[in-house]
């Protein structure tokens, strides 16, 4: 009788209740004996309005759809781009290094051209023109390496032993 009340409005009534046993059962009929803890009511929708909602969410949706996939389009198109700028780049950067190699490097003597030539320097007696070689980059020749005197104690200064120092002065006493 409370149902066709409810239909009769158009609305509907859910129950939830607890039955002896202590099960929770949700129904739109009242169950006797059983506990009423909630009730729900609602209205039902205009088939026409929940339709138009249905569409636009759907339209939504395929927008959305849409928009993700020009991002990740642009992504993938920004990632080949960069791919293809770095391939570009090594190549330029090889062909730049084989060219440099390439190149003939001119070598001027130390010190000719300037009255003096020092007797280590590599292009003493060499006379002039300068020495070209392809691959040898210019500088300047380094001196032979000086070997050091070796020290006059070989051991360490930690390992050393200590000596004090030698009394001077006017209350010194002689050896």
């Amino acid at each position: 009788m409370a149902r066709a009340q409810d239909s009769a409005g158009g609305e509907t009534r859910i129950y939830q209740q607890r039955d002896a046993n202590g099960r929770i059962v949700l129904t739109d009929r009242p169950i006797p004996g059983a506990v009423t803890q909630r009730t729900w009511q609602s209205t039902p929708e205009d088939a026409d309005a929940a339709a138009r909602r249905r569409e636009q969410a759907r339209l939504d949706a395929l927008a959305t759809s849409e928009r993700i996939q020009r991002q990740l389009d642009a992504e993938r198109q920004r990632d080949l781009d960069l791919s293809l700028a770095r391939a570009r780049l090594a190549a330029a950067e090889r062909t730049a290094q084989a060219e440099a190699a390439a190149r003939p490097v001119t070598v001027y003597p130390y010190g000719e051209g300037a009255g003096y030539t020092p007797i280590y320097s590599p292009g003493y007696g060499a006379g002039w023109p300068p020495v070209t070689t392809p691959g040898v980059k210019p500088g300047f020749p380094q001196r032979p390496a000086l070997r050091p005197s070796p020290p006059a104690n070989p051991l360490p200064l930690w390992r050393r032993p200590l000596v004090p120092p030698e009394p001077t002065g006017p209350g010194a006493s002689p050896g």
